[in-house]
């Protein structure tokens, strides 16, 4: 699943403002189908959108062995989420590798990354 925004033009000064595109791994599609479905549209019309404009903003830098990933943590109806992510900023791409709770997340995301 790829999400793609046009690049847009600022009015004022002329200058281009380039978009990152979005691309869900074929895990986080299946993490993504299995969330509720405020969580599903959280992150297909909010988080998407954020993540398009500035990853570096939105995002918090993991550490240690997941030091090149970035996570964005929301919460739903009481229940903490997180979603991981990795910046490609040479070809302006981003891609989400899992989506889900707090219990056991790192442990999942360490088999992601291998």
């Amino acid at each position: 699943m790829r999400y793609f925004l046009k690049l847009s033009k600022n009015e004022k000064n002329d200058c281009t403002v380039y978009m990152y595109q979005i691309i869900f791994t074929p895990r986080a599609r299946k993490d993504l189908t299995k969330a509720p479905l405020g969580v599903q549209n959280f992150i297909k019309n909010t988080v998407i959108a954020e993540l398009s404009a500035d990853p570096y903003k939105y995002g918090i830098r993991l550490h240690g062995i997941f030091r090149d990933y970035w996570k964005y943590p929301f919460t739903d109806k009481g229940t903490h989420y997180r979603l991981v992510y990795k910046i490609d900023k040479n070809k302006l791409l981003v891609f989400l590798i899992i989506i889900g709770t707090r219990e056991n997340f790192y442990k999942e995301l360490k088999r992601r990354v291998k």
